[in-house]
């Protein structure tokens, strides 16, 4: 899942080309055969020796983070900030002074809005992944200085004022490109979400709002765990695990152990204080999540909306709460007998320990163990050898090779200055096309470490944009961009753009002496979030507002959902999945058998999905701003309705699922665009998974747009149905009936 660094309205929110670095013993040249380099990515991510030391082997004086000269050390922070709100002002000042020669507005506009995103959506990724503390407190320093001014100027009357009047002059607008003409509508757009044609009181209402709300949603994800860490059993509560435990056990409520005991546990009660423990929130957590959603709520009245989702998703590709709501009903009403028919399987175990009537709900403490007991019945045992055949390095090695046949680019392992990564866990892939040479670069930092978060994240650090037609500001040393050291490259038509930077974050286990061993659904994740850092890497516009992933929420999901398509696929995983130690491919045929386990209940995941999104809902309707508003009230009787299972009185999960924050009244984008990529898949890959003109066309029809394309546009021509440009209620209604 996408999580995307999106700290500033998109509204308002270097120079440097980049020079083959020199080689350690020329072992880390761009110029090594594609052989050398496959080679090398299964040997960084699978070698416990690269795993604790990165390709970092210069001398030379340490460069700053993401190869930024203002970030050599945390201090660093505050001044790169200090130097951005420098220019900013300068380019206010010079959008503002402008009279006559508007056509290079939305250029500046966009390029002002890139400069605030380079400062904040860096601080915000380093706030929430850093291990040191002195960094994280000048990030946070750095990303307060910013905000604020960010919301000022999203209220900017001279600037929205200007941005129309660029908009209405029709020789101007004639004159204008597709993607100045995305540009300046999501401009104009996020400048009236912001409130700017409120009252100045109401303005400064909104701006404080903001600051508030962007707060809170850092402290929810900060706090995004259960509120007991452990859950202790005793020595007669720990029978079934699959395991020899000889007294009294501790089980930490992060990470998967929690659900191997739900899966194990014979006694229900013990299974009971299990689930409870990982599904109860703080009282503090509660009154965060609850204040965060109030002000969602009262920012959206005061701009005039019904509700934050009616605010939010008027330029989705749903257009309104009532469209995303009657398409999550819906698919919830035909999936449901399909999931109830998978709970049935379970009823002939629940009833061998406990009396249960045929139409009686399941406890959710016991679903999965019942599950684990259906599927042992059923000879479909567990194929965790499975994860020999998958370790870190040939699943890095196997994305390459498909990215290879499909798009014409790979991974190239680059060596790393000192200073440049915040962890030596962290590897640097340098993303070259066949025809476009190095056209990004993605952080990868995958192993598990104190402190850090085990949920998976795609954090855009930096997207493309042209540089070499920026004006210069204040003095020369800032000339062309923003003179912060981080790489641009020169392309084949003379033109100049900053690279997209991509971290890639998740938290597997490690090893001292061994690789990391995957199992199938971290591969599915891993396939997952590149399909989003590959996004940003073909997704190469002039403009930052619309570059990469940069587009509407319930489409951007779309290329990532399709990479889990091709992770399955067994023309892809002959590509990598091969034994770590032995080198012998994966049987397919045993592949196959664990996705037949795997997919036995697809329907209950469904509909677990669909309750997610119409929870989403319900907290940014309305009913947010209702007095007696409570989520664990609301929460409870989704699952009421919508569940397979009694979810236990006491439980308030809610405060966990941190893609409110993010992903506030849009979590529905993932059952929306899982199946436009079902549909997507059948057109275009189904028999022929490695067809380069395949994905030449999802390149040229999808990715390489950005935003700067109505996504329904791009889905009509990918799928070559016209009638789906419109984008209308039929438009909806006929990806509602693809189903899942």
């Amino acid at each position: 899942m996408l999580t995307r660094i999106l700290a500033t309205s998109r509204s308002l929110v270097k120079k440097r080309c980049i020079s083959t670095q020199q080689s350690f013993k020329n072992f880390f040249s761009h110029d090594l055969s594609c052989r050398t380099d496959d080679s090398l990515l299964r040997e960084i991510f699978d070698q416990p020796c690269f795993r604790t030391q990165n390709l970092s082997r210069s001398y030379r004086n340490a460069t700053g983070l993401f190869q930024n000269r203002f970030l050599d050390r945390p201090e660093g922070f505050p001044v790169w900030a200090q130097h951005t709100l420098i220019r900013a002002q300068a380019l206010v000042a010079k959008i503002e002074a402008e009279k006559d020669d508007l056509r290079g507005t939305i250029k500046d506009l966009d390029r002002l809005s890139d400069m605030l995103c380079a400062v904040m959506d860096l601080a915000e990724f380093v706030r929430t992944v850093h291990p040191d503390s002195k960094f994280v407190e000048k990030a946070n320093e750095a990303y307060g200085m910013l905000y604020g001014y960010m919301n000022i100027l999203n209220t900017n009357a001279g600037l929205y004022n200007t941005l129309r009047k660029v908009m209405q002059d029709q020789t101007i607008k004639t004159s204008l490109s597709t993607e100045e003409i995305a540009v300046a509508s999501i401009l104009l757009c996020d400048f009236e979400k912001s409130g700017i044609n409120l009252p100045p009181s109401s303005k400064e209402k909104f701006v404080e709002l903001s600051s508030e709300i962007a707060d809170l949603g850092h402290r929810i994800l900060r706090d995004c765990a259960p509120e007991q860490k452990y859950v202790e059993l005793s020595r007669e509560e720990v029978v079934g695990l699959p395991f020899t435990i000889k007294g009294p056990l501790k089980i930490s409520t992060a990470g998967i152990n929690g659900q191997i005991a739900l899966a194990h546990l014979k006694g229900s009660t013990a299974r009971k204080k299990v689930f409870n423990a990982l599904n109860c929130s703080t009282k503090e957590q509660l009154e965060t999540l609850e204040t965060m959603l109030t002000k969602r709520a009262q920012l959206s009245q005061l701009i005039g909306q019904k509700s934050f989702a009616h605010m939010t998703l008027a330029e989705k590709m749903s257009k309104s709460p009532e469209h995303v709501v009657d398409f999550l009903e819906t698919l919830g009403r035909d999936n449901f007998p399909l999931a109830m028919k998978e709970i049935d399987f379970l009823r002939p175990f629940a009833n061998s320990h406990m009396r249960i009537n045929g139409n009686e709900k399941l406890n959710a403490w016991d679903r999965d163990y019942y599950a684990t007991q259906y599927l042992e019945s059923q000879n479909m045992h567990s194929e965790s050898s499975l994860s020999s055949f998958f370790s870190v390095g040939t699943v890095i090695q196997g994305l390459s090779r498909l990215f290879s046949r499909l798009y014409g680019i790979r991974f190239v392992p680059s060596e790393i200055s000192p200073g440049e990564v915040w962890s030596s866990q962290v590897q640097r892939l340098d993303v070259i096309c066949s025809r476009d040479g190095l056209i990004g670069v993605i952080y990868c930092d995958l192993f598990e470490r104190k402190g850090k978060s085990a949920n998976p994240a795609h954090f855009t650090v930096r997207c493309s944009r042209r540089v070499d037609d920026d004006v210069f500001l204040v003095d020369e040393d800032w000339k062309g961009s923003s003179g912060d050291g981080m790489i641009t490259v020169e392309t084949r038509d003379n033109k100049k753009y900053q690279l997209p930077l991509i971290a890639l974050v998740c938290g597997f286990h490690s090893f001292s002496e061994s690789p990391t061993l995957l199992n199938y659904k971290e591969v599915e994740t891993l396939f997952h979030e590149m399909g989003h850092a590959v996004h940003s890497m073909l997704g190469r516009t002039d403009f930052h507002n619309i570059a990469g992933t940069r587009c509407a929420t319930d489409f951007v999901e779309l290329p990532s959902i399709l990479m889990e398509h091709f992770a399955s696929d067994p023309q892809v995983l002959k590509l990598f999945a091969r034994h770590h130690r032995t080198d012998v491919p994966l049987d397919i045929n045993r592949f196959k058998a664990h996705r037949n386990r795997e997919e036995q209940f697809r329907g209950w995941e469904t509909q677990a999905q669909v309750q997610l999104a119409l929870l989403d809902q319900a907290y940014h309707s309305p009913l947010a701003a209702s007095p007696e508003f409570n989520s664990t009230t609301i929460y409870h009787d989704i699952i009421r309705k919508w569940g397979l299972v009694n979810p236990g009185p006491h439980t308030s999960w809610q405060t966990q699922f941190g893609h409110l924050v993010g992903y506030g009244a849009t979590y529905y984008s993932y059952l929306f665009d899982r199946a436009i990529a079902a549909r997507v898949w059948g057109k275009l890959f189904s028999g022929n998974v490695l067809n380069q003109q395949a994905g030449e066309k999802l390149r040229q029809d999808v990715l390489r747009w950005g935003g700067g394309r109505d996504p329904w546009h791009c889905i009509a021509r990918v799928l070559e149905q016209d009638k789906l440009a419109k984008g209308d209620t039929a438009a909806m209604k006929e990806v509602g009936s693809w189903g899942q």
